[in-house]
């Protein structure tokens, strides 16, 4: 859920620097995604709930903006424990290649 809340505050950011005249591209955003799967990151991935995110889609929106990918793996589901045993170690290769 973390990423929903990082994406709304992009949009919402967005929204606000449109009224507030300061521009029509924000200097810089952060979007977050999860460690089990880079979807959302290059094509847009719709969870349970019904909403979406798709980075790329934002990159090619605001080229000259700062991008800031906020990697979520706390909490439930032993996320730390399964990385630390490399279960996500293509997922973080494909990432960062």
């Amino acid at each position: 859920m973390r990423w929903l809340v990082g994406l709304v505050f992009v949009l919402a950011a967005v929204g606000a620097v449109r009224l507030l005249g300061c521009g029509e591209t924000p200097g810089g955003w952060a979007a977050y995604w999860g460690i089990p799967s880079t979807d959302g990151l290059w094509k847009t991935a719709v969870n349970e709930h019904g909403s979406s995110q798709n980075h790329q889609e934002l990159v090619d929106r605001f080229p000259n903006s700062v991008l800031q990918s906020g990697l979520w793996m706390v909490g439930m589901w032993d996320v730390a424990k399964k990385t630390g045993d490399g279960e996500y170690d293509d997922v973080i290769r494909g990432f960062s290649a």
